[in-house]
Parts: structure tokens; sequence; C-alpha cells
């Protein structure tokens, strides 16, 4: 019976001695899981922070864009109203000349029907 307890012992620590083995290589293989677990985090952390970086210069480039764009249009807006009261300015004074030719033509117009006048009853 000696024997008996003795194999069967032998059979235990073997058994012991196999699960203790493959849970010593489970082990090996979770350490070696953790390690590619924080290498994938520490990978996919230094995409998202370029990401990020890219996306703040991104986002300070469009406004300065629009920045740009608004001093543009302020820009085209004063030339825009500079050049608007140069025509209108133009236009005016057009419009003074235009009245003083027809003033002029007016007299002229008199003064040819005066002479007409005197020209048909004899009076030149």
């Amino acid at each position: 019976e000696s024997k008996k307890i003795e194999a069967k012992s032998r059979d235990q620590i073997f058994t012991l001695e196999k699960a203790s083995k493959l849970a010593d290589e489970q082990r090996k293989q979770l350490k070696l899981d953790l390690c590619q677990l924080h290498a994938a985090i520490k990978a996919a952390t230094t995409q998202a922070e370029g990401s990020e970086s890219r996306l703040l210069q991104a986002n300070e480039t469009t406004r300065t864009l629009l920045d740009q764009v608004k001093c543009l249009k302020e820009a085209g807006v004063k030339e825009a109203m500079t050049a608007k009261a140069k025509a209108n300015t133009l236009i005016d004074s057009l419009h003074d000349k235009l009245e003083l030719k027809e003033k002029h033509l007016i007299g002229l117009q008199r003064q040819l029907a005066v002479s007409a006048l005197l020209a048909s009853t004899g009076g030149v």
C-alpha cells in the first residue's frame, strides 16, 4: 500500500509540475501580450499626439487664412468705395460740363434765331 501511495504521490507531483510549467508558460505569454499591448498603446498615443498637433496646426493655418481673407475683403471694400467716390466725382464733373455745354448751345441757338430773324427782316 505504501507503494501505491508513493506512486500516487509521484503522479500528483508530476501533475503539479506539469501544471506549474503550464502556468509559467501562460505567465510568459501574458507578459509578452502585456508588452505588446503597452507598445500598441504607446504607438497609438504617439500617433494621436501627432494627429492632434497636425490638427492644431491646420486650425492655426485656417485662422490665418481667414484673417487674410478678412483683410483683403476690407481692403477691397475700401478700394471699391474709393473707386465709387472717384467715379461719382467724375460723373458730377461731366454732368456739370454737359449743363454748361447745353447752356452754351441754347445761347448759340438764340443768337442764331436772332440772326435769322434779322436776316429775314433785312436788318442785318
